[in-house]
């Protein structure tokens, strides 16, 4: 392999653990809701461009684990769930519920 390849291949490397840093730190903080939901979002898609996805239920439970307490029902009804809740479902939950506070 030739050093222009390698040196790429350690880029897409380098890129790849720094994001999946950056998407298990992200914190909601006093971030809201809208804002957010983005910053997950787009970190979730720069690692899926990366080859490396992040999966729905991962997704999820990245987001729900920042919320606080005043989601707390949200939270569990979310958790107790059957099937998966969507990204685009939770989303649409989250605003109704961010909202009604």
């Amino acid at each position: 392999m030739n050093h222009t390849c390698q040196h790429i291949c350690q880029a897409i490397s380098w890129m790849h653990s720094t994001n999946q840093s950056t998407f298990q730190a992200l914190k909601k903080g006093t971030q809201n809701i809208t804002d957010f939901l983005h910053s997950v979002k787009a970190r979730a898609d720069e690692l899926a461009l990366l080859g490396a996805p992040v999966d729905d239920e991962d997704l999820t439970d990245r987001i729900l684990d920042e919320l606080d307490d005043d989601y707390e029902e949200l939270v569990c009804t979310v958790q107790a769930r059957d099937n998966p809740i969507t990204f685009d479902e939770l989303h649409e939950k989250l605003m109704s519920f961010d909202a009604s506070l």
